[in-house]
């Protein structure tokens, strides 16, 4: 099988996951939000990438090494749309990261959050402008740099490896999902989409006119939506699994600050926090007393269990009835 052949299957593969991935994101928060009317920032970002995403799989297959005209138009679209796509997904992150952490609890990752806006903001204009200065559109025929781009791969690879080790890794450990096996395979698809990156860079400053830095560059994108929609893709399974399941997934907590919560889709709002989760909704009623105190919320419908209680000093035994709210608990989306 020729290089052409190669590329081509493995670049349509790609936006046949990245697509099916995406979405899959749209129908979970269909059913979360109860209406597309109600997306927020990130999903329409992650919608509108769509479209630049599908013309840069079909100019990879496009490209070659032909000195012409069209072949170096071809090739600076490429660049433009893989800065394009890089830059989206990270906002698309940065903008979930702004949301799932809480005001009152998270105001160092809040203020880490804007240091990196700011930072990618900068990248971004930095690495256009070294596009645009090396490579002019309207003087191609005679510009070098527009068929090696090697000045602007120099700052594009210090841009990129910087910004996605700033919004892919170092965030991941302090997502708050009590999911460790999704922050896990968070990290990994984090590291291979820098390590991706630095090699179709590294191809494209030592060896251009081989094309080989062309399946890198499908990769590194395709990993970058993979990272953004992956969270949504586990809470989709949760949400549409099978309710003996979901009652098991209920049932499993895990300990954090003394306190034990229920395992729960991430990602959450902003506007709850860890600890008013706590505690479920429970109510007591003594026997031969018409009073009950119950906390949580009243519209929940209750499952009653009674159990015998001895209580110090007493020789009868009285009955205390303990009542659980039947409704799930967990995080609430954004």
């Amino acid at each position: 099988m020729d290089t052409d052949s190669s590329l081509a299957i493995q670049s349509w593969a790609f936006y046949a996951l990245a697509f099916s991935i995406i979405v899959a994101r749209l129908i979970f928060r269909r059913i979360m939000l109860k209406s597309f009317a109600d997306l927020q920032a990130d999903d329409w970002i992650m919608v509108s990438l769509l479209l630049p995403f599908t013309a840069f799989i079909v100019l990879t297959n496009l490209v070659s090494n032909e000195p012409t005209q069209q072949q170096r138009t071809y090739r600076y679209v490429l660049e433009e749309l893989q800065l394009v796509i890089t830059w989206l997904v990270k906002a698309c992150l940065l903008v979930l990261y702004w949301r799932i952490f809480p005001v009152a609890s998270s105001i160092l990752r809040r203020r880490y959050v804007q240091v990196v806006s700011a930072i990618c903001i900068l990248s971004f204009l930095i690495t256009q402008i070294s596009l645009l200065s090396w490579c002019q559109p309207a003087h191609m025929e005679d510009n070098p740099q527009c068929l090696t781009y090697h000045n602007h791969t120099i700052v594009s690879l210090t841009s990129t490896t910087l910004t996605t080790f700033f919004v892919l890794i170092l965030p991941t450990p302090f997502i708050p999902t009590p999911r460790r096996f999704l922050l896990a395979i968070l990290t990994v698809t984090g590291i291979l989409t820098l390590t991706f990156g630095i090699f179709a860079r590294y191809l494209v400053l030592t060896a251009p006119e081989s094309g080989a830095y062309l399946f890198y560059y499908t990769s590194e994108p395709t990993l970058l939506i993979i990272f953004a929609n992956l969270p949504f893709l586990t809470s989709l399974v949760v949400s549409t699994a099978p309710a003996r399941i979901r009652e098991f997934g209920r049932n499993i907590s895990f300990s954090r600050d003394g306190g034990s919560m229920p395992l729960s889709p991430w990602p959450r709002s902003r506007r709850m926090s860890v600890q008013s989760l706590g505690t479920p909704r429970l109510g007591a009623s003594r026997l031969g007393s018409t009073t009950t105190v119950v906390s949580g919320e009243p519209e929940r419908k209750e499952r009653t269990v009674s159990a015998p209680v001895t209580r110090p000093g007493s020789v009868k035994c009285s009955v205390e009835t303990w009542e659980r709210s039947s409704g799930g608990g967990g995080w609430p989306l954004p």
